[in-house]
Order: structure tokens, then C-alpha cells, then sequence
């Protein structure tokens, strides 16, 4: 199943990463600025790919659970 992320642009699988929530409205501001829908495509499609390397890069900063540990007082 295709994921759509702005118009009929879409991925075959989710942007996954510390970033995937921007990735959408990152190709809509760029839609709207004017820009050429081939030059946006290809700009979200670097941003998912970061986004990716980001979260094997750091695993534990992309989790959305709180660390166990608090920080010393």
C-alpha cells in the first residue's frame, strides 16, 4: 500500500525517523512556495531518507518513551 505524502507524491511505506512528522508539511510548504514538483519530490524524498539515517544513527534519541534514569542533582 502506497503512503501518500502530498498530493499523488507518496512513499510504498511510511517516513520513519525523528523527522517523519515534518515530512508532509515540508512538501506542501514547498508546493505552495511555487517550487516545481519534481524539485520537492526530491527534496522530501532526501528528508525521509535523513530522517532514516537519523534514527539508525541514534535509536535511543528516537524513542518516545523517557529515559529510566533521571539526571543527577
Amino acid at each position: 500500500m502506497r503512503c501518500i505524502i502530498h498530493k499523488n507524491v507518496g512513499f510504498f511505506h511510511p517516513p520513519d525517523g525523528p523527522l517523519a512528522a515534518y515530512i508532509s508539511p515540508f512538501a506542501a510548504s514547498l508546493d505552495a512556495q511555487g517550487y516545481n514538483p519534481k524539485t520537492w519530490q526530491k527534496q522530501i524524498l532526501v528528508a525521509a531518507g535523513f530522517s532514516q539515517w537519523l534514527k539508525q544513527l541514534f535509536p535511543r534519541a528516537c524513542t518516545s518513551s523517557p529515559p529510566s534514569e533521571s539526571p543527577p542533582s
